[in-house]
Order: structure tokens, then C-alpha cells, then sequence
């Protein structure tokens, strides 16, 4: 019993001595500029073919937001299947996109990169492309002068 009460008074003589480290951590901060990235809205229910992509994201900067060259934009369609493969689609602040994009799920990502501080801001959301008849039946029939004639009803989703 006398050498487990030896031991843990040396053991805590040992610990207290960590105590005297000096800290010798950066302490001094200086403010960086943050970016915020208003929500990109969505999601977004396309047409292969024929919508147009528009997003307008508005940013809102904690510093300097009137040198425009200080600032490096990135927007980025990746599926969920793909792993890390997200194509690069534009490097403008504002989004336009032709939406030529094979029908499936994608994440839409948006990065904000500052120059100054070599900080990335980013976010994303999620679009849908399909095409404008993707469910539907044919119907086959003659029409008054005895010729065959096919007709598609189609199911439009709606948004």
C-alpha cells in the first residue's frame, strides 16, 4: 500500500510539472475577410436541351469588396456516383448555363476564392435534369384518308 501512495504522489509531482511549460502559440489575430454566399436557391428542375441555368448568387464581403480582381469564382457540376470528378462549368462571378447536361441528379458547387488571403468559400445545391417528355404513351391509329398516324401523350412533371 505505502509504494502505490509513492506512486501516484510521483506520478503527480510529474504531472505538475507540465504546468511550467511556457506557451509559446501565436496570439496575435488579425481580421480576415469573410465572404458570405447567399443561398444559391433550388433545387432545380431542368430540361436537357432546352432551359438555360441563371443563378445571380449575391455575396456579401467583411472587407474589400471593390477589387473585383481579388476575387476567383468556380461553379462545378458533380454527381453523386461520380466520386470527386466535378467538371469545371464556368469561372464567373454569375451563372449562365445552357443545360445540355445527359437527364440525372447533380450537385451544383460555387466557390469564392480570395486572392489575398488564399481562403475558399463555397456552397452548393442540387439539380435535376430530365427531358420534357419523359413519361408518356403512344397511341397509333389512322387518321380520315386511311394513313397510320402516331401521337404521344406525354406526363409533364409539374414544378
Amino acid at each position: 500500500m505505502i509504494h502505490f501512495k509513492y506512486t501516484v504522489l510521483i506520478f503527480l509531482a510529474f504531472m505538475s510539472l507540465n504546468s511550467c511549460y511556457k506557451d509559446t502559440g501565436n496570439y496575435e489575430y488579425t481580421e480576415i475577410n469573410e465572404i458570405a454566399i447567399d443561398s444559391l436557391g433550388g433545387p432545380y428542375n431542368l430540361y436537357f436541351k432546352v432551359d438555360t441555368l441563371k443563378i445571380n448568387p449575391k455575396l456579401t464581403f467583411t472587407l474589400d469588396d471593390n477589387d473585383p480582381s481579388r476575387y476567383a469564382y468556380e461553379w462545378r457540376i458533380g454527381q453523386a456516383d461520380a466520386g470527386n470528378k466535378r467538371p469545371l462549368v464556368s469561372t464567373e462571378r454569375d451563372l449562365v448555363l445552357p443545360v445540355d447536361l445527359a437527364p440525372a441528379t447533380y450537385s451544383l458547387y460555387y466557390t469564392v476564392h480570395d486572392k489575398v488571403t488564399d481562403i475558399k468559400w463555397s456552397t452548393y445545391t442540387t439539380l435535376s435534369v430530365s427531358t420534357p417528355n419523359t413519361r408518356g404513351f403512344f397511341v397509333s391509329g389512322e387518321d380520315e384518308d386511311g394513313f397510320a398516324d402516331v401521337d404521344m401523350v406525354a406526363f409533364l412533371q409539374d414544378d
